[in-house]
C-alpha cells in the first residue's frame, strides 16, 4: 500500500489523500490515494468505534481481515482520523534498513506508524520499525528479544497511545507475528500504550488461528472480518461516485443494473470501481436498442393476440355452422298430406270390410292392425227402405283390432346428492345394504333413529316398473371387510339382515332407475319391504 510505484498510482481510480490534508514535516509525493470524502457505510461505524474502544481499554493484537479491494486501507485511514481527533501532523520517513516508507502521524492523543509489510519483515526489521516509527533511542540490551521488550517498555512511559498499523500483513512471517503477540502480552493492564493492528487478507486469519492455539497467546488475538457492502450500501456508494464525477454520468442507474453490479462485485468496493463504469456506459449505449426491442416485443404480442382472437372467432363460426347443418329441421304435415293419409286409411278400411272372415274369429288382416284407433271412418247405415229394396245389403265391417300400448316405466327424473356421491366411488369397493323400501321417509326415519347420518346413503332403483329406495351404510375395500362390519352393527339393525353389496351393482341399479327400466320378468330383491 505504501511502497507503490508512480505508474501504479496513476492507474488507481481518482482519489484524494486524507492524510495529506494536514501539515507535513517534509514535502513528499502522496503515496496512497483516498477519496476526499470516502463513502462510509453504516456497518463501518461499528468497526471504527470497536477499534477505538479496544485501543483505549484492552490489550490485544487486532487483525482486520478482508479480500483485496474490500476497503481495508480506507478503513485504516478513517481510523487514523478518529484516533487523532482530526488534529494530526503527518510525516513520511524512509529507513535505510527497512524496505518500506514509514508514515508517521502525531497528535496529542496518539502517535501512529503505518507500514506496508513484506515477506522479509523479521524480528530485526521489526526492532528498526518500532525504534524509528516511534522516535526511540537505540536499544542497549544484549539479545534481540530483550531489545524488543526494552523498546516496548520505554513506550509505556509515553503520554499518548502508540499504534503500529501494518498493511498487507498476510505477508509477515509467522515468527514475526508471534513476536508481536509476545510484546503485547508483556504489557500490564495499567500500562498498555503499545497497540498493533494488522490489515490483511483472510489467509492472515488462518495464521492467527494457529497461534491462538498456543496457551501463551490465548486471549491476546482478536480477529475482525470486514464485511462487504450490502445491496443498499452498493447503491449508495455508486450514487456518491456519480456525484463526485468518479463514475461517468448516466441516467441508467436502475435497480436491475445495481443488482447486476452487486452480484458481479460481491459488494467489494474495488470490484465495484472496475465493473460499474463499464456497465453504466454499456447500458447507455444499449438503451436505444433496448427501447426498440421492447417496441418489437410489444408489437409481436399484439399481432399474436389478434391472430389468436381471429382463430377463436373462425372456430366458433365453423362450430355453430356445423351444429346448424347437423340438426335436421322438424317435420311439418301439410293439409295435402293429411288428406292423402285419410283417403288411404278409408280405402284400407273398406277393403277389410268387404273381405269375409274365414271363421267367426276376429280378423287379423295386417292392414286393419296397422290402422290407428281413429283411422277407420264410420260407414252410414242404410235406411229401412233401402234395406228392403236391396236384399244383398252388405254385412257391417269387422271391428278394427289395435294392439295395446304398454304403460310407460316410472323412471327417476334427476340424480340426488347421495346418488352422485355413490357414483363417484370406485366399482371395486363394497357397501352394506341395510334396507329397501317403497317409502323413502321410512328409510330417513331409520337413519334418524339409529344416528346413521354420517355414513348412510339412499339411492333409487327400478324393479318391475316400480321405484324402490335403497339404504346403504359405509364404504369398504373388500367384501370380507364389509361383512365383518355388518356383523358389528347393533342388534336392531342386524335384524334387518344387512349384507355386503358391490358398488358395481349399486352403480348399475342407480343408472337403471334414471335411464332405462329393468325387465318386467325380473323379481324384486328378497329384502324388499
Amino acid at each position: 500500500m505504501f511502497d507503490t510505484e508512480q505508474e501504479q498510482s496513476k492507474r488507481t481510480l481518482p482519489t484524494a489523500d486524507i492524510l495529506n490534508q494536514h501539515q507535513k514535516k517534509e514535502p513528499v509525493e502522496p503515496v496512497f490515494a483516498l477519496e476526499e470524502s470516502p463513502y462510509m457505510p453504516p456497518s463501518w461505524e461499528h468497526y471504527l468505534d470497536l477499534l477505538q474502544d479496544i485501543c483505549l481499554h484492552r490489550n490485544v493484537l487486532i487483525a482486520v481481515t478482508a479480500p483485496a479491494g474490500a476497503g481495508k486501507t480506507t478503513l485504516m485511514c478513517q481510523f487514523i482520523e478518529i484516533i487523532h481527533n482530526g488534529d494530526l501532523t503527518h510525516s513520511v520517513t524512509h529507513s535505510a534498513t527497512f524496505s518500506s516508507n514509514l508514515h508517521i502521524c502525531t497528535s496529542i492523543q496518539a502517535q501512529t506508524c503505518q507500514v506496508f509489510a513484506h515477506a522479509d519483515l523479521d524480528k530485526r526489521q521489526l526492532l528498526t520499525l518500532i525504534t524509528e516509527g516511534f522516535n526511540l533511542p537505540p536499544a542497549q540490551e544484549n539479545t534481540l528479544d530483550e531489545q524488543l521488550q526494552g523498546q516496548v517498555t520505554r513506550l509505556q512511559h509515553y503520554p499518548h497511545l502508540c499504534l503500529l498499523l501494518i498493511d498487507n500483513a498476510e505477508a509477515i512471517p509467522s515468527q514475526t507475528i508471534a513476536a508481536l503477540v509476545a510484546l503485547i502480552g508483556q504489557q500490564t493492564d495499567l500500562h498498555k500504550r503499545f497497540h498493533v493492528i494488522l490489515f490483511g487478507s483472510p489467509t492472515l486469519q488462518t495464521t492467527l488461528s494457529v497461534l491462538s492455539q498456543d496457551a501463551h497467546y490465548a486471549g491476546l488475538i482478536l480477529a475482525l472480518p470486514l464485511t462487504p457492502f450490502s445491496l443498499e450500501e452498493t447503491k449508495n456508494y455508486i450514487e456518491q461516485q456519480l456525484e463526485n464525477n468518479i463514475f461517468p454520468a448516466t441516467d441508467s442507474l436502475s435497480t436491475p443494473i445495481v443488482e447486476t453490479i452487486y452480484k458481479l462485485s460481491e459488494g467489494i468496493p474495488a470490484r465495484i470501481n472496475n465493473i460499474a463504469p463499464r456497465l453504466l456506459i454499456a447500458s447507455d449505449n444499449q438503451k436505444p436498442t433496448a427501447t426498440l426491442e421492447k417496441f418489437r416485443l410489444n408489437q409481436t404480442k399484439l399481432i399474436g393476440g389478434v391472430l389468436i382472437l381471429t382463430l377463436i372467432v373462425i372456430f366458433s363460426f365453423v362450430l355453430n355452422r356445423k351444429k346448424t347443418i347437423d340438426i335436421p329441421p322438424p317435420l311439418v304435415e301439410t293439409p295435402q298430406d293429411e288428406a292423402a293419409l285419410k283417403q288411404t286409411q278409408t280405402d284400407m278400411a273398406i277393403q277389410a270390410a268387404q273381405t269375409p272372415p274365414a271363421d267367426n274369429t276376429t280378423s287379423t288382416n295386417p292392414a286393419a292392425l296397422m290402422l290407428p284407433p281413429q283411422a277407420a271412418p264410420e260407414t252410414p247405415s242404410p235406411s229401412p227402405m233401402q234395406a228392403a229394396n236391396n236384399p244383398t245389403t252388405q254385412t257391417p265391417a269387422a271391428p278394427v283390432v289395435t294392439p295395446p300400448t304398454p304403460p310407460p316405466h316410472k323412471a327417476v327424473a334427476t340424480y340426488s346428492a347421495s346418488e352422485r356421491y355413490l357414483l363417484g366411488i370406485g366399482d371395486s369397493n363394497y357397501t352394506i345394504q341395510l334396507r329397501v323400501s317403497h317409502e323413502e321417509t321410512a328409510l330417513n326415519a331409520l337413519i334418524q333413529q339409529h344416528h346413521l347420518n354420517k355414513y348412510a346413503r339412499i339411492y333409487h332403483t327400478l324393479r318391475a316398473d316400480q321405484v324402490w329406495s335403497v339404504l346403504t351404510y359405509g364404504t369398504y375395500s373388500s367384501r370380507d371387510t364389509a361383512e365383518a362390519e355388518a356383523a358389528k352393527l347393533p342388534a336392531a339393525l342386524r335384524k334387518l339382515h344387512p349384507y355386503a353389496k358391490s358398488y358395481h351393482q349399486v352403480h348399475t341399479e342407480i343408472r337403471a332407475a334414471h335411464h332405462a327400466p329393468l325387465s318386467a320378468t325380473e323379481t324384486t330383491p328378497t329384502d324388499l319391504d
